[in-house]
């Protein structure tokens, strides 16, 4: 049987969390991108695969240029805006 990986999803940490709660949520650095997209690459199987890479939006130019330099191509931004978040994490939003 043959299995092929034509879509990855990747939820990077955001950097807008207190650090004490958080210690996880650092922005990734280029290097630490690097060796994401070499791990995805290893999995990635068929000729072709759609990755998503939630990020800051703040990131995107590093995102981009590093997507650049591991040779993904037809790179851009998705953009999705929600109105309610207003606060930083969503358990403040959570109503009991």
């Amino acid at each position: 049987m043959t299995s092929f990986v034509v879509f990855v999803s990747f939820d990077l940490p955001y950097g807008v969390l207190d650090l004490k709660t958080a210690p996880w949520d650092v922005q990734f650095e280029p290097k630490q991108i690097r060796a994401l997209l070499r791990q995805i690459n290893a999995c990635v199987t068929s000729e072709t695969c759609t990755i998503l890479l939630w990020h800051d939006n703040r990131q995107s130019g590093l995102i981009a240029t590093e997507l650049a330099d591991a040779g993904f191509g037809s790179i851009m931004n998705f953009f999705w805006i929600k109105p309610n978040m207003n606060v930083t994490g969503t358990a403040r939003l959570i109503r009991g």
